[in-house]
């Protein structure tokens, strides 16, 4: 196991020497999708109303600074390996600098332990209609302020910060709408862009998962559409470079992958010059849109 780069462990421990309250754990529902407008006149042929399908119970930690608020807050979207403890680091340190965190558990009430060697599995989860869902139930909290939440979210849960806030995908069919989001390393080929909130991505330009390079091409043709899109790409990097619970980068062949023939083998691995700076531009793309 590596350490964090001295300048990131500086940084962390001056964060967490800020006050924070205690974490909870809450449950809350996902979003639904409502039926189409097919679906709707086929039931009322029949003289019924559609059903909607019913919501996911989700389980997910909510962590706040001390005081009455209202804050800022930022709904976390895990990655293919569920709640890892880097991601908990980040929570802390994003607590400390006085926003909101809830932490969404999208795979505990499935039943689901890991997903990354199904790539068809993960995308089948269905994590933006989590996103919205926990949109929703901070929107209600009156220690939140509800026109300022974010959305952040790590290589699956990343493609669904895509999905969620995609011009051309689900995002229409909530009233209310993320003001900004992060996406570490995503799988950019699922999106089309451009966004509906200002959208920084950080990914490594090694990464044999999710490259890079469909995530650049999505940032011009985003910023070609008027999207507004920030895009960091750090060289030599891997998939997870930012969790310091890793080793040095290291081949897993059975992780799924179809960027390859066969579609099989990534490279996952830390990388602390790239974790210190994705923390401070994280901290700065907050700031610029979540502040007062």
């Amino acid at each position: 196991m590596t350490r964090p780069g001295l300048a990131l462990l500086i940084v962390s421990l001056a964060l967490i020497s800020a006050p924070a309250a205690a974490a909870d754990w809450v449950s809350l529902d996902s979003a639904v999708t409502p039926p189409s407008k097919l679906q709707v006149r086929a039931a009322r042929l029949r003289g019924k109303e559609p059903n909607l399908p019913p919501p996911v119970r989700l389980k997910a930690r909510l962590d706040r600074p001390e005081g009455d608020g209202p804050f800022p807050a930022i709904v976390l979207l895990h990655g293919c390996y569920g709640i890892q403890p880097y991601q908990r680091t980040w929570a802390d340190d994003l607590v400390a600098l006085g926003y909101i965190v809830l932490q969404v558990d999208s795979y505990g009430p499935r039943r689901i332990e890991t997903l990354c060697e199904n790539y068809s599995r993960m995308a089948s989860v269905g994590q933006e209609l989590d996103a919205y869902g926990a949109l929703a139930y901070l929107a209600e909290q009156p220690f939140v302020d509800p026109d300022r939440i974010a959305v952040l979210g790590w290589s699956v849960g990343a493609t669904s910060v895509l999905l969620a806030l995609d011009r051309e995908k689900i995002h229409a069919l909530f009233p209310r709408k993320f003001l900004a989001a992060v996406a570490f390393y995503p799988y950019c080929l699922l999106a089309q862009g451009p966004f509906v909130a200002p959208l920084l991505l950080l990914i490594g330009s090694a990464d044999d998962w999710t490259p890079a390079w469909r995530c650049e091409r999505l940032a011009d043709r985003s910023r070609d559409r008027g999207g507004p899109f920030d895009i960091a790409v750090y060289p030599g990097a891997y998939h997870f470079f930012d969790d310091s619970g890793l080793a040095a980068p290291a081949y897993r062949p059975e992780i799924d992958n179809r960027e390859k023939s066969p579609a099989r083998g990534a490279t996952f691995g830390h990388d602390p010059a790239a974790q210190a700076d994705a923390l401070e531009r994280v901290k700065a793309f907050l700031a610029k849109h979540l502040g007062e």
